[in-house]
């Protein structure tokens, strides 16, 4: 079975109008790189969110105690009633999908499903949704589709790739869409059709920025995982010149990416 990459997100804050954080016209995208923060204190758990978020997974795993996730999860529900904000909601739902994974590095499947049904959930609820709200909502119906009966497998199937085309369509220029849509074909068994398209949008997943507008409070996650699979396509295609061509690239840009590093043996072997 192929290894499931963790992805990372960074989104962040609240603009003073009424409408959706993040837009997809050029004219909205270049007013978002301006927005003034509304959250002043230097202690709001939205600052440096994804990192928070990921380091209280870590954290969980080693002590096998969820408590730092949880922690976070209260302070961004308290947050949520004091401004409710979409924005805020994200960030829940991508909590929730970090708290599926832990439970299910513990083989703690019921929990695991319980986590991520109320990440898409939240995800669902949410509106008006953006390209990184779509793909979001994506990821996590990926996610969820290995809980539901065969029956219901197909209908998953199809809005998460309605969800991606979403999110490609708001902005195709999205690195995160790309990646989440080459992601969902990767992990789509080639008799049901997977294995297609995966290798054209992790080209185009590493080809672009982490953000079109540098701004540390949005988000940045994908390219390295999106290296990480690339890599992993092509060892298993046996193709070891693109395989090596991009770990060279890779591991340039990552170092210390345990995603990148932990590839070499197969390139060796």
């Amino acid at each position: 079975m192929k290894t499931l990459h963790l992805l990372t997100f960074i989104m962040f804050l609240r603009i003073a109008t009424s409408c959706n954080l993040m837009t997809s016209s050029s004219s909205d995208a270049i007013a978002y790189a301006n927005i003034k923060l509304q959250f002043q204190a230097n202690d709001t758990i939205l600052k440096d969110i994804q990192n928070k978020i990921y380091q209280s997974f870590i954290n969980g795993l080693m002590s096998k105690d969820p408590s730092d996730m949880e922690a976070i999860d209260a302070k961004l529900k308290a947050l949520y009633r004091e401004h409710p904000q979409n924005i805020i909601l994200y960030w829940q739902a991508y909590l929730q999908y970090y708290k599926a994974v832990y439970h299910i590095k513990h083989k703690d499947n019921e929990n695991s499903k319980k986590e991520i049904m109320a990440g898409v959930e939240i995800m669902e609820g949410l509106s008006p949704k953006n390209s990184e709200d779509y793909a979001l909502l994506a990821m996590l119906q990926g996610y969820a589709i290995q809980y539901l009966p065969n029956m219901k497998k197909g209908i998953y199937s199809t809005k998460t790739k309605k969800n991606i085309a979403n999110a490609i369509k708001l902005d195709e220029n999205n690195l995160r869409a790309h990646y989440v849509a080459a992601s969902n074909d990767y992990y789509t068994p080639k008799e049901f059709g997977g294995g297609k398209i995966m290798e054209k949008h992790l080209l185009k997943a590493i080809d672009l920025p982490d953000q079109q507008h540098p701004n540390a409070f949005l988000p940045s996650w994908g390219k390295e995982l999106s290296y990480a699979m690339l890599i992993e396509h092509y060892i298993n295609e046996e193709n070891k010149e693109e395989a090596k061509k991009y770990f060279k690239k890779a591991i340039e840009i990552y170092p210390e990416s345990y995603s990148i590093r932990s590839l070499a043996t197969k390139l060796i072997e």
